[in-house]
């Protein structure tokens, strides 16, 4: 990798060398490098455009933008962030966010730089924004390259295209989430370690928010909001218990005694039984068909007199 700057004026340079070696594109010519954000929001996209003070404010979060190259309708850019190390992450997803609609394409995958470090974020498709991990500019490893290489991504479609690289880089919490059910928030051994409500209400706490404590600042959550999760695993947690109550009530299943109560005299009674042959020989349709059962009355009112 190139030796950047510290403006990143250079990191377009970069950005299209990681995508050449990966396989996607066979030139290091951009579409355009190094435009000013004023640049990119008027005159490089939509013309009519309003936007917020809170989203002006956004500009002073970067110096430049690159748009590198497109490939099945996905636009890839690459931006030099100029925040602090602590607000990186929500910088570009912020930025990333407020730019996607202002560009006409179905998928965007921006290419962040801050300091030594960069970051893949990804919007479209019904995605919002989805972050990577941060990989080294100078990856001796060459881990984010191995894992763009376009042997691992479909190039059928866009929507294969940009949904194999999600797939691929998008942090693991963006899919955990989907997938967890009480059964994988609670310790195998719960029932034997006779926790309190509290108690477990804490572990399911501290794994849901495991990895906020695995990324620290770089944390950044896909939903608006997980209330609704949270709420949909505390009715699975009450639902939970309730079954567990009703087998702590006979947990080995064993046969229950009769309890001898005269109200249940009735239903061990001969005229039960009496009652449920009665009508053996009567013939089946009668009882489907009003008619029938009528005439059926009456033939048995006249046989009884």
């Amino acid at each position: 990798m190139l030796l950047l700057e510290h403006n990143g004026e250079d990191f377009y340079k970069c950005a299209m060398e990681l995508f050449s070696n990966a396989g996607h594109i066979s030139t290091f010519e951009p579409e355009f490098f190094n435009h000013s954000p004023e640049q990119f929001i008027y005159f490089d996209n939509k013309s009519e455009i309003s936007l917020s003070q809170n989203q002006r404010e956004m500009f002073k979060l970067f110096n430049n933008v690159s748009r590198l190259f497109s490939v099945n309708d996905c636009v890839f850019f690459s931006i030099n962030l100029l925040t602090a190390q602590r607000y990186r992450s929500q910088a570009a997803h912020d930025l990333h966010t407020m730019m996607h609609p202002l560009i006409e394409a179905d998928g965007t995958i921006c290419l962040f730089k801050c300091n030594n470090e960069m970051i893949l974020s990804f919007i479209g498709y019904g995605n919002r924004c989805v972050l990577s991990d941060w990989y080294p500019i100078t990856d001796d490893y060459r881990t984010l390259l191995s894992k763009l290489d376009i042997a691992n991504i479909s190039i059928q479609s866009g929507v294969e295209y940009f949904a194999d690289m999600v797939y691929i880089l998008a942090r693991s919490y963006y899919f955990a989430g989907c997938k967890l059910t009480i059964h994988d928030l609670l310790p195998v051994d719960f029932i034997y370690k006779e926790l309190d409500r509290e108690e477990l209400n804490q572990i399911i706490k501290d794994t849901l928010s495991a990895p906020e404590y695995e990324y620290g600042d770089d944390y950044v959550e896909y939903e608006e909001s997980i209330g609704t999760y949270q709420a949909d695993i505390g009715v699975e947690f009450d639902l939970m218990f309730l079954e567990t109550d009703i087998e702590d009530d006979n947990p080995f299943g064993e046969e229950i005694e009769d309890s001898g109560d005269e109200s249940d005299d009735f239903f061990n009674s001969d005229e039960l039984e009496q009652d449920i042959y009665e009508f053996d020989d009567v013939d089946q349709e009668i009882f489907q068909d009003p008619t029938l059962m009528i005439k059926w009355l009456k033939k048995q009112e006249g046989s009884d007199l």
